[in-house]
C-alpha cells in the first residue's frame, strides 16, 4: 500500500481545523445566548433564548442517543480493516443523527404546510 508523503501533516491540520470549528461553535453560541438574555422576538412574542437552549438540548440528545446506539462491528475499506470502536460509533452517529434531523424537519414542514393551507381555507 502506497501512502502520501505528507499524511502526517494533513491529519495534524484537519485535528487542528476541527478543534477550531468545535471551539467557535461553542463560543458562538455563549455568545449568542447571552446577547439573547430573556428577550423575545417581537413578531410572535416568541422565548428566543428558550428556543434556542432547547435546540441545542435537543441536538445534543439526539447525539448522544445515536452514538449509544451506533454499531461499532469493524468494517473493512479498501483492504483496510478499521476496528476503532470509537471512530467506528462516531462516523455512525454523524449517519444516524443526519438521518433523524432529516426526518424531523421534514416531517415539520409538512405539518406546517398542512396547518397553512387549514387557516387559510377557514378565513
Amino acid at each position: 500500500m502506497i501512502t502520501p508523503t505528507f499524511i502526517n501533516i494533513i491529519l495534524y491540520a484537519i485535528y487542528v481545523l476541527l478543534a477550531l470549528a468545535v471551539v467557535a461553535t461553542i463560543w458562538a453560541t455563549v455568545r449568542s445566548l447571552r446577547r439573547q438574555g430573556e428577550k423575545t422576538d417581537m413578531n410572535g412574542k416568541l422565548p428566543s433564548r428558550r428556543i434556542a437552549v432547547g435546540t441545542a438540548v435537543l441536538l445534543a440528545i439526539v447525539m448522544a442517543a445515536a452514538w449509544l446506539l451506533a454499531r461499532n462491528t469493524p468494517i473493512t475499506a479498501n483492504g483496510t480493516t478499521y476496528d476503532s470502536s470509537f471512530w467506528l460509533r462516531t462516523a455512525d452517529m454523524m449517519i444516524g443523527t443526519t438521518a433523524v434531523l432529516l426526518v424531523a424537519i421534514t416531517g415539520l414542514m409538512v405539518f406546517l404546510a398542512i396547518k397553512n393551507m387549514l387557516q387559510s381555507r377557514g378565513e
